[in-house]
């Protein structure tokens, strides 16, 4: 239970400071739309591929769903609090943006990625492969959304 907890906490994080850091290094490198088309799908890839891997190794539905379905709102409060930490005038003030419409709009990530992480745990080659679907379309979104 305890690799349980340590996913659903640390994925978000993982991902929260290489958006961080991809943030952070665009003004450095000149932005190009294919660079942040592949940093992009990088960033989200890579928490995508450890939670379906993660939940194909344990085969834990509660947790590997608990931790697909937390992967957004996690990583969003994750990455206000740490690109406030990088800011020059930083005061902390207290995270506004969580409201109905923040549900709203992360919604179908919260389902897709959710799922994601029920169908990985399932062990079969076809819940298998339903799950990578389900993260290559995630992937494809969030690289088309500006």
């Amino acid at each position: 239970m305890k690799h349980v907890r340590c996913i659903i906490l640390l994925l978000p994080l993982l991902t929260a400071l290489m958006f961080v850091g991809y943030s952070l290094m665009v003004p450095v490198v000149l932005p190009s739309t294919e660079l942040q088309m592949v940093l992009k799908a990088m960033i989200f890839g890579i928490p995508v591929a450890i939670l379906i891997g993660f939940g194909r190794w344990t085969g834990d539905e509660t947790g590997t769903t608990l931790s697909g379905l937390l992967l957004f709102p996690l990583f969003w409060i994750y990455t206000q609090v740490l690109s406030q930490m990088f800011d020059p005038g930083f005061v902390a003030t207290p995270l506004y943006g969580l409201n109905w419409n923040f549900f709203a709009d992360t919604a179908p990530f919260v389902l897709i990625s959710g799922s994601m992480g029920w169908f990985a745990s399932r062990k079969t080659n076809q819940s298998l492969f339903i799950a990578i679907a389900l993260g290559v379309l995630l992937i494809v979104i969030i690289v088309g959304i500006h």
